[in-house]
């Protein structure tokens, strides 16, 4: 069985990016929220906030709350609150981490699949910009790790 990442709705959300865009229709937004839940294995909609889960950033409690409520191995995370927070000492049973450090573990543990998915997204920023600068892209995301393994798998797919 494989680990267990519990995503935090700001990975698969940005707020900034939704709050760029307020005057979004219903119907897209709507479309968004099926699309992702449809890709999600569970949801979390059940957990109690313990006390110790509510020391740092409170608003982030029910974050923590839920990733401990269900077991999960990991919490994948871009609030810089929580990812500074793991190093505290805490009774939580799930470890923290960003989405560069977590890409970066996929392509340690498959770099096969990332190299597909390399090639597929090339392929596709190819035909719609005509340009597929994947690793400025991921940079620009806040993954540069990440962006040099993508890099690498970028000229070992080039002629």
């Amino acid at each position: 069985m494989g680990e267990r990442v519990f995503v935090d709705a700001n990975v698969l959300f940005s707020r900034t990016l939704r709050d760029k865009r307020p005057d979004l229709p219903g119907k897209v937004v709507s479309d968004l929220r099926t699309l992702v839940i449809a890709n999600l294995d569970e949801l979390v909609d059940d957990f109690v906030v313990e006390p110790w889960i509510k020391q740092g950033d409170v608003d982030d409690a029910h974050v923590r709350a839920a990733a401990q409520a269900r077991g999960f191995d990991m919490l994948l995370t871009a609030d810089r609150g929580l990812l500074v927070e793991r190093e505290m000492a805490s009774p939580a049973l799930y470890e923290t981490i960003s989405p560069d450090e977590f890409f970066v573990l996929l392509d340690d543990s498959s770099p096969d699949l990332v190299r597909t998915v390399v090639k597929e997204e090339m392929s596709y920023f190819v035909k719609r910009n005509g340009d597929a600068d994947l690793p400025g892209r991921l940079r620009a995301a806040g993954c540069p790790e990440f962006a040099k393994r993508v890099n690498g798998h970028c000229h070992a797919l080039m002629p």
